[in-house]
């Protein structure tokens, strides 16, 4: 049927369907001025114009071509009239990249640098295959950012309001266009030039729900820009042609709020993804809050059974220590001044309360800027305190834009703005019963309007707040964007600031409606208990009574109270009440030690040493872990002694060293010269501070490893220190006659490069995997690689160009018999892997030697006695069968040893993600072993969290005699299940939580004394 005629079924043309793809694209082309080309078939008539409706009016004038059967010319033409259009020549492109750039490198007023650059620090981020848990604190990145995202084709960077991530991503961004603008330079031709296309995500939103298609990444990006139609068609057809030098970056998925703002983008990913494929076509990078982000929208495998391109998560770190004090000192250079060390010095000593908040850019740019007039005040109200007030102080004396001129410098007027933002705050916490961190800006003009009524042409209220105060910001260019808080903390203290002001009842109805088990209300109490000076009836009292009347689920107002004495100015005695249920909590086992420590840590009457000893007697039960480490180094003095002891000393002190240098550098570095001295081992943990040794120290590592070339560990420890000395050595090494020197060599070499690999390193390690004549050192160097390419992306990518040459094994047989694949079974090796491939894919192949075979094989990985990914392999062949066998394996009385069980626990895990059935048993296994590890895997399980919730609470229902372990372990998962689901799915929860408490509790022991035995001192 021709797109003129009419419909026989319908009786109307597609031409005349308002619902018509191809009509709605035309139509759309016309609205953004793109050029048509008609295209003609045959002897097609011309268009006329009482063809077409009003809608495509204009069309019978454009420039068109044939298109004739036996006449490949024209083609030709057809290229030659779309490449017209499609393209830009260099100045419009050049003008695109160099306009992106300049708007990329502004920054905030109330900031010192002229450009982003100035302001950024390098950054370092943790890199998953999967969507990782959600953490209490903001992780220490491993790979530095530009190493991470080197050959990037589909990502998403994870941190928290203020962490950095849109600075980030514009620096990403700043980068490729400076890249581009070098490529015109160099002569390159302009559809091989790299062009990012940068959007936020509520813009995307909008131009998707406007005109669905690949071209509502580059409406949203053009949004508020002034762009010709050529460029605008030029982009999108890049990214429809799959361009491989573009990049997408989508900033903020978590500020769309709207299902179906929220549903755009989601298609819009969806489709986006679907045209990329593993080896080509463009990138996309995507930022957004964890709380926020639950999965891309993946397409579903391709009907010729390629896979999907998958996306790498990238955990943003916080800033170093040093990191910190660059900032400060490049913001002091700046601003022409020295840097006012004793104002700021003390928010970075180990017991500062703010120690952690300050390793957050935005907080150390906020501590910067505080501490140009007044010093720090040591805890986190006081500093937002000093924050805000700047701000509203501050904003009245700006030069440019222009403030409103109902706006002068008048403490009354500026008071009343004060109270009217704090409503604002107030109505976005509360309204609605959910807690949003923006809203819609004519929502938030309404709320502004009822304190200040309408301000003056051609300002608004929120103008002013955006502008002249710098207290808020639009999430988006357009003028519908969101309108949220300059950092989600800020606005949580002007919520405090007004809990202050509520009288005692209205108080109680309100937490108790909205706080518990509520990240962004605790945050707010946090502020509100530091600042309250009531003497009753005030926010301390209501939140006394909520911990002890019998309904706190979980403890979790009694934590709030007890973590809130970091803030304090002073010491409520309000707070013994919540501090005797925090010790109740901790002995029933709803609270670790390491919890309980970073809890009394921050407590101005808590004793340190008691809260050492507390710490190391729970470690000592145990086992020494990275957390333990952790809680130490937040115990002041007497923790650092025992770290420094257990780095010197201990034979196994893996991570005590990092822990240590996270708050001591000078200390951590001057123990670990001594640990080398000592002779002791050193774990890979605390590499990071083997890298800052001094250079005697280097010189006499290079020394042993010269001396004992074939000490892997030597070399490694060596490798660590990335001195070029040290890289000199080993790739001396590397040539060696001597294969064990070799091996050695290369573990040196990858510890070394680690997570920093270089294409010189890569090339150096490459060739030995492929070329060494001894095949033991070609493994060793593979697995080196795979192990850097878990956390360097590109590095993956590149193995996967060689997996042929890397993985061939040339001493096993071909799996061309069911004998042969019978062999492969039986004894296990490279090929192992293949032939249970092939049996998942042909179960016809399962017969006679193959079944004797797999059937001895599976016994094995019921014992648990296979490396974990050939395990999973076999329990997903094996199928529910498996799973009953594995279940009752990991139940069984005499228990397998701990490090089978845990290969068991985790395939079974793996391989059965959403059975409810596996994840009871993994409940009950991890209490039957006492085993956290186990546990652990209760957070990695696929299961619905309500489910998760409902089996959990069960189990603690269903305790008959206290065991502090399985409690610790199971409400560790309940707290990821709950923090997981929307709020208003956790309020209905509450209850149920808080009658497993009131049972566990009831189940406690006669309480204990804290472990008197002092920890070794130096």
């Amino acid at each position: 049927m021709h797109w003129l005629d009419q419909d026989p079924a319908s009786g109307r043309r597609p031409l005349d369907d308002e619902t018509d793809w191809v009509r709605r694209e035309l139509v759309e082309a016309g609205r953004l001025g793109i050029e048509v080309v008609p295209v003609f078939l045959d002897a097609t008539g011309r268009l006329r114009a009482s063809d077409l409706p009003e809608a495509l009016s204009g069309l019978e004038r454009n420039q068109y071509v044939r298109l004739r059967h036996r006449h490949p010319a024209d083609l030709d033409e057809i290229a030659r009239a779309v490449s017209g259009v499609l393209t830009v020549d260099e100045d419009e492109l050049r003008a695109y990249l160099s306009a992106l750039a300049e708007g990329l490198e502004s920054v905030e007023d109330w900031m010192p640098y002229a450009t982003l650059d100035e302001g950024f620090v390098e950054r370092r981020v943790n890199v998953h295959s999967t969507l990782p848990e959600r953490r209490q604190e903001p992780p220490v990145g491993e790979v530095g950012w530009t190493n991470a995202a080197r050959e990037l084709r589909l990502g998403v960077v994870l941190a928290d309001a203020g962490a950095g991530k849109t600075w980030l991503l514009r620096r990403h961004c700043l980068q490729l266009c400076q890249a581009g603008i070098t490529q015109l330079d160099d002569g390159l031709p302009v559809d091989e030039v790299t062009v990012p296309v940068l959007v936020h995500s509520h813009e995307l939103a909008t131009a998707w729900t406007s005109s669905p298609g690949l071209d509502a990444f580059v409406t949203g990006a053009l949004s508020g820009r002034t762009a010709s139609p050529r460029l605008h068609a030029y982009l999108a057809g890049r990214l429809a042609a799959g361009s491989l030098n573009t990049h997408v970056l989508v900033d903020a998925y978590d500020e769309v709020f709207e299902d179906r703002l929220r549903d755009a983008v989601d298609n819009a990913f969806r489709l986006f993804i679907a045209t990329m494929v593993p080896d080509g076509g463009p990138s996309l990078l995507v930022t957004s809050r964890p709380a926020g982000f639950l999965e891309l929208a993946l397409p579903q495998r391709a009907d010729d059974g390629e896979e999907p391109v998958t996306p790498t998560y990238f955990e943003l770190g916080t800033l170093g220590e040093a990191q910190v004090r660059l900032l400060w000192e490049r913001w002091y250079e700046l601003r022409g001044t020295d840097v006012p060390w004793q104002r700021l010095a003390p928010a970075l000593t180990p017991t500062s309360p703010i120690r952690t908040a300050v390793r957050v850019p935005l907080l150390a740019a906020f501590a910067a800027w505080v501490a140009e007039d007044e010093k720090l005040r040591t805890n986190r109200s006081g500093l937002y305190r000093q924050v805000v007030d700047r701000f509203y102080r501050l904003g009245w004396k700006r030069g440019s834009p222009a403030p409103s001129p109902v706006v002068r410098q008048d403490a009354a007027l500026r008071a009343s703005y004060r109270a009217a933002f704090a409503e604002l705050a107030w109505h976005m916490a509360t309204s609605g019963g959910i807690w949003r961190d923006a809203v819609p800006l004519l929502e938030c003009e309404s709320v502004l309007q009822r304190s200040l009524g309408t301000a003056s042409a051609p300002y608004s209220r929120t103008f002013e707040g955006v502008r002249t105060f710098g207290v808020l910001i639009p999430w988006g260019s357009d003028e519908a964007a969101p309108v949220g808080w300059i950092h989600r903390t800020v606005h949580q203290f002007v919520v405090a600031e007004y809990l202050l002001t509520l009288p005692g009842e209205q108080l109680e109805e309100l937490l108790d409606t909205y706080a518990w088990f509520h990240p962004e209300w605790a945050a707010a109490l946090d502020f509100a208990l530091g600042m309250d000076s009531a003497p009753a009836g005030g926010v301390t009292s209501v939140v006394q009574q909520l911990c002890s009347d019998g309904e706190d689920a979980l403890g979790w107002f009694a934590m709030v109270m007890a973590s809130s004495a970091a803030g304090s100015r002073s010491t409520n005695p309000e707070t013994a009440a919540a501090d005797d249920l925090i010790g109740r909590l901790y002995r029933a086992g709803f609270l670790t030690a390491t919890h309980l420590a970073r809890v009394l840590a921050l407590t101005p009457l808590a004793d340190a040493v008691k809260t050492a000893e507390l710490v190391h007697a729970s470690a000592e039960e145990h086992g020494y872990g990275q957390e333990a480490w952790d809680a130490l180094a937040w115990c002041g003095a007497p923790g650092l002694a025992l770290l420094r002891v257990a780095v010197t000393t201990w034979d196994s002190a893996a991570g005590a060293a990092k822990a240590l240098h996270g708050v001591a550098p000078g200390l951590a570095v001057q123990a670990m010269e001594e640990r080398i001295a000592n002779s002791l081992p050193v774990d890979p943990a605390d590499r990071l501070v083997v890298r800052e040794l001094g250079p005697t120290v280097v010189r006499a590592l290079c020394s042993a490893h010269q001396a004992d070339p074939g000490d892997v560990d030597a070399a490694r420890l060596l490798g660590w220190t990335s001195a070029d000395e040290a890289r000199a050595a080993l790739s001396t090494t590397l040539e060696s006659a001597n294969a064990g020197h070799r091996r050695s060599a290369v573990a040196g070499l990858a510890a070394s490069f680690g997570t920093e690999l270089d294409e010189p390193g890569f090339a150096r390690l490459l060739s030995s995997a492929l070329h060494d004549r001894d095949r033991d050192v070609r493994v060793a160097a593979r697995s080196e690689l795979v192990e850097i390419g878990i956390s360097v992306p590109w590095v993956s990518n590149r193995l996967a160009e060689y997996s042929d040459e890397l993985y061939r094994d040339e001493t096993a047989p071909q799996l061309d018999s069911l004998a042969s694949i019978a062999a492969r079974l039986d004894f296990v090796g490279p090929s192992t892997d293949t032939a249970i491939v092939m049996l998942m894919t042909e179960p016809a192949l399962i017969t006679g030697p193959v079944q004797e075979a797999l059937a001895r094989l599976t016994g094995r990985a019921l014992d648990g006695d296979l490396e974990p990914r050939l395990l999973l392999r076999v329990a997903q062949l094996g199928g529910r069968p498996f799973r009953d066998r594995a279940s009752a394996q990991l139940l069984r009385k005499h228990p397998l040893p701990e490090v089978n069980r845990r290969r068991l626990a985790w395939a079974v895990c793996h391989a059965f993600s959403e059975d409810p059935g596996v994840f009871t048993t993994l409940a009950r296994c991890a209490r039957r072993a006492a085993d956290p590890h186990v546990g652990q895997l209760l957070r990695e399980h696929g299961l619905a969290a309500q489910e998760k919730v409902r089996v959990l609470l069960t189990h603690l229902l269903k305790l008959q005699r206290n065991d502090r372990t399985a409690v610790e372990i199971w409400t560790d998962a309940l707290r990821e299940a709950l923090l997981s689901l929307p709020p208003v799915h956790r309020a209905v929860l509450r209850e149920p939580c808080a009658s497993a408490t009131r049972h566990v509790l009831k189940l406690e022991p006669e309480p204990a004394p804290l472990p008197t035995s002092p920890p070794p001192s130096p």
